[in-house]
């Protein structure tokens, strides 16, 4: 059975043990952090945890969502042979780490190009999700309360980014 901890900064907000990822369980979490007086964050980065983003849809649905890089950098590799693997991460990264989301969806259209003609699984694997992909661009002015969970683990950002430099709490 997972533990699920939830934090932002050094506060401890949450810790609740959950029935795998099932929407039910990451409801109780959140109304619990609501109930205490929660505003909704404005950006939720995470994997594609299903159970995670309906309850936080009802929850909080004014919350904008975002797919994990993270995860997206080590998916779309896995797609590919061995050879091109590391100069695809290097290239993902150039997505999530530039400044604009313009100069983001210029790197984006750019990897789906190279890729694309000869390896079309790790460019359905790239395009999946762009826009929730993207949303950290809509949202980086944001107040900083933002959180998510990485397949066992949850991310809450004092200063939010779309990548994997996080404050972390571990889950058992």
């Amino acid at each position: 059975m997972p533990w699920w901890s939830l934090a932002r900064g050094e506060n401890l907000l949450a810790t609740e043990d959950g029935m795998r990822e099932s929407m039910q369980s990451w409801r109780e979490v959140l109304l619990q952090i609501k109930s205490r007086g929660m505003n909704g964050p404005e950006l939720a980065i995470g994997d594609g945890a299903m159970g995670f983003w309906a309850a936080l849809e009802e929850v909080y649905p004014e919350t904008c969502q975002q797919r994990c890089w993270m995860h997206k950098t080590m998916n779309v590799p896995n797609c590919l042979p061995k050879s091109p693997q590391k100069k695809a991460k290097d290239s993902l990264h150039n997505i999530w780490r530039a400044e604009t989301k313009a100069e983001a969806e210029k790197a984006f259209d750019l990897v789906a190009k190279m890729y694309e003609p000869k390896y079309p699984k790790a460019t359905i694997c790239l395009q999946k999700d762009r826009e929730e992909m993207m949303a950290f661009y809509d949202s980086r002015r944001s107040t900083g309360r933002v959180f998510g969970p990485e397949t066992h683990r949850i991310c809450f950002r004092d200063h939010p980014s779309p990548h994997q430099d996080v404050k972390r709490v571990s889950l058992a």
